[in-house]
C-alpha cells in the first residue's frame, strides 16, 4: 500500500521522521514524502494551496499528516483520493506557538483542528499530553515516543568529565542564558550546540564569552551524538509555562538513554518525572539557582549509576525506537 507523509519544512530532516520512514518501508509499505518548501505560515499556506495537489497525485491508501500545519492538505488529498487519514501529532500546535502570537490566532487554531480532526481515520501523538487533547474518540490512536534504540554496549562516563552538555534549539524558551549565567557557579564544563533560527540565542552565544561554556554552533548529527558520549550528563530544561513543554518527552532525554547518561531536567514536566521515575538524574526548578545547585549534586552523585539506570530503561523497558516502531506499524496496519 502506498504512504504519502505530508511534512512541515522544520521536519524534512528530523531523525524522527528517517525512523518512522524506515519502520514503516520495513513493514512493506511503499513510502513517499511531500514536504513544505517554507517553514511556519508560508509552509501551511503551501500545503493547503498547492502541495496537497501534489500529494493526491501520488493516489495514496493512507496520508499521515504530521501536525497541525498540513492537517487542512490531508483532508483535502482524503477528499480528492478517498485514502485514509492519520494526524500525527508532534506537537501541540496552538500550545507550542501561544507564546508568540495572540490569543486570538490561538483560539481560531484551535477552531481550525477541531474541525479538521473530525475528518481523521486515526491518530497518532509522540506523547500521552498531546493524544489527550483530542478528549474521548472510538478512532484508533497510538502513542508513538521519539525514542532511540540502545547503543550496543553501555560505556559508563569514568571517569567523570563533569561535562554537561545541550543540544537543540536555542530558542529563546530553552533556557539557554539561564544555563550559561549559572554555570559561573558550577565546577564543570557546559557544551552547547545548535542551529541558527529566528528568535534565538545564537548571535549571543556566538559572539559573548563565557564562564565555563563551549558553544560549538551547529553540528552534524554524529558529532552531537559523540558529544553525549564524551559528556556526563545532558541538559533537557523546558520553560514549564508553555503547555507543550509540559507534556513534551524531548529527543535529547531520548539520545541519553541510548547512551547512558545522566540528565538534568525542570521539575513538574513529563520529561522531569520521566527522568526522576526512571532514577536517571534530578529535575529542578526552572531558575538559575535551583539549576545550579541541582548541577553541582548531580556532577557529584553516581554518574555511572544514573547512566546505568538510563541505559537500562531504553535496552530492557519501552523506551526504545523498535517497542515505539512497532505501535506505528500496528496503527498503520489496522487502516490498511
Amino acid at each position: 500500500m502506498r504512504v504519502v507523509h505530508l511534512l512541515p519544512h522544520r521536519a524534512a530532516d528530523e531523525l524522527n521522521t528517517t525512523l518512522e520512514r524506515m519502520a514503516l518501508m520495513t513493514a512493506g509499505y511503499d513510502m513517499h514524502e511531500v514536504v513544505a518548501p517554507k517553514s511556519g505560515a508560508r509552509g501551511a499556506a503551501w500545503f493547503e494551496f498547492s502541495g496537497w495537489r501534489r500529494a493526491a497525485r501520488i493516489k495514496p491508501d493512507i496520508i499521515i499528516a504530521r501536525d497541525l500545519d498540513t492537517l487542512a492538505a490531508g483532508v483535502k488529498v482524503k477528499h480528492a483520493t478517498g485514502a485514509k487519514l492519520v494526524y500525527f501529532q508532534h506537537e501541540a500546535y496552538s500550545w507550542m506557538v501561544e507564546n508568540d502570537v495572540p490569543p486570538l490566532v490561538i483560539r481560531w487554531l484551535e477552531r481550525r483542528e477541531r474541525r479538521l480532526i473530525s475528518e481523521c481515520d486515526a491518530f497518532v501523538a509522540s506523547n500521552p499530553g498531546i493524544l489527550s487533547r483530542l478528549g474521548d474518540t472510538d478512532k484508533p490512536s497510538a502513542v508513538v515516543m521519539n525514542c532511540r534504540d540502545p547503543q550496543p554496549t553501555f560505556v559508563s562516563p569514568s571517569p567523570p568529565s563533569r561535562q554537561l552538555y545541550y543540544l537543540g534549539s536555542l530558542h529563546t524558551d530553552r533556557f539557554i542564558k539561564e544555563m550559561v549565567n549559572a554555570m559561573r557557579r558550577v565546577d564543570g564544563t557546559l557544551v552547547i550546540t545548535g542551529p541558527r533560527t529566528t528568535h534565538s540565542y545564537y548571535d549571543w552565544l556566538a559572539t559573548t564569552k563565557h564562564t565555563n561554556v563551549d558553544f560549538r554552533g551547529f553540528v552534524l548529527a554524529q558529532e552531537s551524538l559523540d558529544l553525549v558520549l564524551k559528556s556526563d550528563a545532558i541538559v533537557a530544561m523546558l520553560d514549564p509555562s508553555n503547555r507543550n513543554n509540559c507534556v513534551a518527552l524531548g529527543n535529547k532525554v531520548f539520545d541519553a538513554m541510548s547512551f547512558g547518561r545522566a540528565v538534568i531536567s525542570t521539575a513538574g514536566t513529563a520529561n522531569g518525572n520521566l527522568v526522576t521515575s526512571l532514577g536517571m538524574g534530578r529535575a529542578v526548578a526552572y531558575n538559575e539557582g535551583a539549576f545550579a545547585n541541582g548541577v553541582a549534586a548531580l556532577l557529584d552523585d553516581d554518574l555511572s549509576r544514573l547512566g546505568k539506570n538510563a541505559y537500562d530503561a531504553c535496552s530492557k523497558g519501552v523506551w526504545n525506537w523498535k517497542t515505539q516502531a512497532k505501535e506505528l506499524v500496528a496503527l498503520i496496519d489496522s487502516l490498511a
